[in-house]
């Protein structure tokens, strides 16, 4: 009877340690993915900024105006005698200087201040 009982507990020991075992495999398994994992990241995070450099080169100024000025293309920059002048409607002297906007400014706050619900709040001292 007690040869009996040592193979039963041999037999729970020895699938405890089994099922043990294998959540730990899964486990470090599990890290190894992980790691795949971050790695693929970092590498897709790379080429993200890669590209993003590419299309902002390609986007820039200088690599526009190359391609615009090769031999190849026909588009060129404007003769002078393409370019319109337009004047403005008011000339400088007839703009309002500080004066006139200080005293516009002056003649309106009256009236927004009929607009404001509220009062003035006023700081009032302990006697």
């Amino acid at each position: 009877m007690k040869f009996n009982q040592f193979f039963q507990f041999t037999g729970v020991i020895t699938l405890a340690a089994v099922i043990y075992i294998s959540m730990q495999m899964q486990i470090v398994d599990l890290a190894y993915q992980n790691d795949k994992e971050e790695k693929q990241i970092r590498h897709l995070i790379e080429d993200n900024g890669n590209i993003a450099y590419a299309i902002f080169s390609l986007k820039s100024a200088n690599n526009l105006g190359g391609k615009m000025l090769t031999d190849r293309s026909d588009m060129t920059f404007l003769d002078p005698s393409h370019i319109v002048q337009v004047s403005s409607l008011e000339s400088p002297a007839e703009m309002p200087t500080g004066d006139k906007i200080s005293k516009f400014k002056k003649s309106i706050e009256p009236l927004l201040s009929l607009l404001s619900l509220n009062t003035q709040a006023e700081a009032q001292t302990r006697e």
